[in-house]
């Protein structure tokens, strides 16, 4: 865990969120008090590799399935750029 100060973070941002994209945690400071944490999500949060496939799988069957629309929601691609 590295420790910087809120000036260091504001003028380096990209670069700590790099950092903590890679597994780093970074403690920012305000005057010598910590106020703030970034952390990378763990993977708790973003779920197993079967469930993220899983509903990669599920978007994938909605998207070849296609979505219907009211038959008044129906134009023609002349009615599109008329408007």
């Amino acid at each position: 865990m590295r420790k910087v100060s809120a000036r260091e973070d504001s003028q380096n941002f990209a670069r700590l969120l790099a950092e903590v994209a890679v597994g780093e945690t970074v403690v920012i400071t305000k005057r010598g008090q910590e106020i703030a944490k970034m952390a990378p999500v763990s993977s708790e949060l973003r779920g197993t590799d079967a469930e993220r496939q899983a509903r990669i799988d599920e978007f994938i069957r909605w998207l070849r399935e296609g979505v219907e629309f009211p038959k008044s929601f129906e134009f023609n691609r002349d009615e599109i750029y008329d408007r």
